[in-house]
């Protein structure tokens, strides 16, 4: 066992307007991986992960000549009842809504 050197995975300031990954995890069973890139979230598949690893292993040519793993976009879509969560302003006539009243005097 020697020191293995990284492998570059990914190009992302390239494509993500200079934004850096913010974190990532990795699916156990299939290897895929999910990067968070500012608000987005992208995927690069286990097995192109996989294949970048081999092929790095078994070609000593240098690191810009290896193929990248291909990165997709994840396409996110949130549905939810926020509406009815939103404070809502009702009109109100105090004649009509005013039932009681305390009243008492402070010092201010």
């Amino acid at each position: 066992g020697g020191i293995v050197s990284p492998v570059r995975l990914t190009r992302v300031s390239c494509w993500s307007g200079g934004l850096d990954i913010s974190e990532y995890t990795v699916d156990p069973s299939t290897g895929d991986a999910v990067l968070r890139v500012g608000a987005d979230l992208h995927l690069v598949s286990g097995a192109a992960i996989r294949g970048r690893l081999a092929w790095g292993e078994e070609n000593a040519l240098p690191e810009a000549s290896f193929p990248l793993p291909e990165v997709k976009p994840l396409n996110v879509a949130v549905r939810s009842d926020f509406g009815y969560m939103h404070e809502r302003v009702m009109p109100m006539s105090v004649s009509e809504h005013l039932t009681s009243v305390d009243a008492y005097r402070t010092s201010y």
